[in-house]
């Protein structure tokens, strides 16, 4: 049995459940004028107008102003109801902490099912984009190793392990890529960050630009490939000056 109307309205900041004031006189029994009732009970000093009641003015007849209304937060209604001392008092205050409750419990219910639908909704989603992150990784992975065997077989001529390392010396200090006539694109890229790899992995201690250049079979003044050592530089190698001359290491 709805013994006062509760609504929700928006004071402050935040939609709160509230109460009209007069109704609540009217719920309480209270025998006191409403006007000289509310007046008092909404001056105490820990009620604040914006944050525990609002106040409403209505129009009256001609454009002028009529009755005010006060609409109370939940809070404040239970609390003025228990001060009243009325018969009916107690009962009040009882039925609101009731309707607070189911508010509470609805609240938390519908809180669960939009958890429970983003959870349905998503959740094969994401195992999706899992899969597919999986068989990208497998992909990306078989491609690597590919590029390593292809690199390897760059590298020895076709020769087996232990033919390459007999002459891996050699081998290094032959023109592995003829790069002026290889397109600028990412597998051209690749296949110099492998060939300067493979000198540098070989090399004495640091060598410096033109004997890299050299062993690459690179004329020195090959624009694409200085512009290439400065973009890897730092990430596969990396570089200094010493006594005016560039010298490169291996990372």
């Amino acid at each position: 049995m709805e013994l006062v109307t509760i609504s929700s309205r928006q004071i402050g900041d935040a939609v709160e459940q509230t109460v009209n004031a007069r109704e609540l006189h009217t719920a309480l029994g209270v025998r006191k004028d409403f006007s000289n009732w509310i007046k008092p009970k909404l001056n105490e000093e820990f009620f604040k107008e914006g944050r525990d009641f609002i106040t409403v003015a209505q129009k009256g007849e001609g454009g002028k102003f009529g009755k005010i209304e006060y609409i109370l937060t939940l809070d404040t209604a239970k609390h003025i109801a228990m001060l009243s001392k009325t018969p009916n008092a107690y009962k009040i205050r009882e039925y609101f902490i009731e309707v607070e409750k189911r508010y509470r419990n609805q609240q938390t219910e519908n809180m669960d099912s939009v958890k429970e639908f983003v959870v349905s909704a998503f959740t094969p989603m994401f195992e999706m984009m899992s899969r597919s992150l999986e068989t990208m990784s497998k992909s990306i992975e078989a491609m690597a190793n590919t590029q390593s065997q292809i690199m390897q077989q760059l590298e020895s001529g076709g020769r087996t392990d232990r033919e390459y390392r007999v002459t891996e010396e050699v081998v290094t200090r032959k023109r592995l890529v003829q790069f002026d006539d290889v397109p600028s694109n990412q597998e051209a890229e690749d296949l110099f960050i492998g060939a300067v790899q493979n000198v540098l992995r070989n090399a004495k201690g640091a060598i410096n630009q033109t004997q890299l250049l050299a062993t690459l079979g690179v004329r020195r003044d090959n624009k694409t490939a200085r512009r290439r050592l400065d973009k890897y530089d730092g990430t596969y190698w990396v570089s200094k000056y010493y006594r005016g001359e560039k010298l490169y290491k291996i990372l």
